[in-house]
């Protein structure tokens, strides 16, 4: 179920979604010294709590680029962007 019935009205209704397609996930957030690392800038509005704080204020297409640089670095590892 996503969505909520006593928060904003862009998070309502509540209703059922289905992921029709497989995709990657990260065990953990991208921490914003990750994001640095990769991106050499920090878009977090809350920087003071330190590295290890997980990365916000990123859109959808910060995300793609993230993804994008990281294939980059050829560690082995190629992340799909096809969804």
């Amino acid at each position: 179920m996503m969505g909520s019935g006593n928060r904003s009205s862009d998070e309502k209704p509540v209703h059922q979604v289905t992921i029709s397609y497989s995709f990657y996930m990260g065990k953990h957030e991208v921490t914003q010294a990750q994001w640095q690392s990769v991106m050499g800038s920090n878009p977090s509005y809350f920087k003071n709590c330190g590295g290890n704080c997980p990365v916000e204020h990123v859109s959808w297409d910060d995300a793609r680029e993230f993804i994008e640089k990281l294939n980059q670095m050829n560690d082995g590892l190629h992340l799909p962007l096809s969804h």
